[in-house]
């Protein structure tokens, strides 16, 4: 059978499109998510292992002296800010710190620069006195109460991206802090992998979802197009191809006229007779029986068959000899008889056409009237009606 009626496109189809779509973009936003944080903290941990091993060192090598003698410009020429300044600026460069310093509080109790791990010469040097950026002052505060800092993640200052640490410094016995070591290590590289890592990511996961979409309706095409189809042309209750599906049929057959064609018409026995009495579950059954009978017996078997009606079947023949099919169509009617549904023999009465261009004209709807009138006159003569 010929079948070439587009389907449209369904809205099942685009739920199971957009929920495999959602599915892939967030499972790919999980796997950057999962990715940048074991990244970021690898980093992190890393910074953290330094900023450690620098304080430590940096706070047994310190004069302590330093926190009281520096306070202003001037002081940059004492020994203790030369030494200070000199360990501090050895220690940035071994540790790959971007900055690296000592702070505490001056008499209003703002966060000052003491001694900058920077050469004097630098654009980022800050004197001793110099009050330290708002961007951290907050985080300096907490430390010079004795607090040792270390900031949660990523800190975006005016200054670029860093990750800063402050451990405090304690005199001798002294309870409160005389001030801190400052470490910003440069975390430029950690907020740009991030901005790379979403732009690629969400690049690739948009292509990955978009090839997967089109893949998927691709798929449900190939798929749902031969179901749709054959949920339309199918008659559900027996299984063969229904009305809609036998006019299609007929009109592509038309195209190819002049040929062999014969059609057969069937019309159902004792159907009402069923239902009246064991109800429409047998009738069904009886329906089903015949349909069976139709694909699976010869000759009928060999043609094409739908159920065009309540208890009308037809089946359509190209190429078949008349003579033996009407052969053949009696033994089909026999066998019927010994089919049985409710103890009731599926009987039919039935009609044979082949096409003719005098008669018909063109036109298999005319041979399907000349086989239906030929039925109709086998079912009276099986009444015993003139």
């Amino acid at each position: 059978m010929v079948l070439t009626r587009k389907t449209g496109w369904y809205s099942a189809e685009k739920k199971i499109v957009l929920t495999i779509a959602s599915a892939i973009l967030i499972a790919s936003v999980s796997v950057f998510a999962i990715l940048y944080l074991m990244m970021s903290n690898a980093l992190q941990e890393d910074i953290r292992a330094r900023a450690r091993v620098v304080n430590a060192y940096a706070e047994s090598h310190l004069n302590l002296e330093g926190f009281a003698n520096i306070n202003t410009l001037a002081d940059m020429r004492r020994d203790t800010y030369q030494d200070t300044q000199s360990m501090l600026d050895n220690i940035r460069q071994i540790a790959n710190v971007r900055y690296l310093y000592t702070a505490k509080s001056n008499g209003g109790g703002q966060p000052i620069y003491l001694v900058d791990g920077l050469p004097p010469d630098s654009s980022d040097f800050r004197s001793p006195g110099d009050l330290i950026e708002q961007d951290i002052v907050p985080m300096l505060n907490r430390c010079l109460s004795g607090d040792p800092i270390e900031s949660d993640g990523v800190l975006n200052t005016e200054w670029g991206a860093i990750f800063l640490t402050c451990m405090p410094v304690h005199a001798s016995g002294g309870a409160r802090p005389v001030g801190a070591v400052v470490m910003e290590f440069n975390a430029d590289v950690i907020h740009d992998s991030k901005l790379r890592a979403m732009i690629y990511s969400g690049a690739l996961a948009l292509v990955i979802v978009g090839c997967c979409t089109v893949i998927t309706m691709l798929c449900l095409r190939r798929l749902a197009t031969p179901f749709y189809k054959k949920l339309a042309y199918t008659d559900m209750l027996t299984g063969i191809g229904n009305r809609t599906a036998f006019e299609l049929e007929l009109k592509d057959l038309e195209k190819k006229l002049p040929r062999s064609l014969t059609i057969v018409a069937y019309d159902l026995n004792y159907l009402k007779q069923l239902n009246d009495t064991y109800g429409h579950a047998a009738g069904d059954a009886y329906l089903r029986r015949m349909a069976h009978l139709l694909t699976r017996e010869e000759p009928v078997s060999r043609g094409l068959s739908f159920r065009i009606g309540g208890d009308e079947f037809v089946t359509l023949f190209e190429g078949e000899e008349k003579e033996a099919l009407l052969w053949g169509l009696e033994l089909f009617h026999m066998a019927g008889a010994q089919a049985e549904v409710n103890g009731q023999p599926v009987t039919f009465s039935y009609g044979v056409a082949s096409y003719d261009p005098a008669l018909d004209k063109g036109s298999l709807h005319n041979t399907l009237s000349r086989a239906d009138a030929l039925m109709y006159r086998f079912k009276k003569a099986a009444r015993g009606e003139s």
